[in-house]
């Protein structure tokens, strides 16, 4: 039903969430320090960056109701 079809696409979409934030901070996680620089980070900031992100990129979603 209705409501099973809403659990099961708020898992999914969880999923999705941790797998796009575990592959950013796997990216970041590759670049050297001095690379990191170059962009404005450091390494400590990596995860709270990713975490970041994933909240801009859900928020565009929402405001204009697409999946990203």
């Amino acid at each position: 039903g209705g409501i099973m079809n809403l659990s099961v696409k708020g898992m999914v979409e969880r999923m999705r969430q941790r797998i796009n934030t575990k592959r950013t901070i796997d990216a970041l996680n590759k670049l050297n320090d001095r690379e990191l620089a170059d962009i404005g980070l450091h390494r400590a900031q990596i995860m709270s960056v990713a975490t970041e992100l994933l909240e801009i990129h859900r928020k565009e979603r929402d405001d204009h109701g697409n999946s990203i």
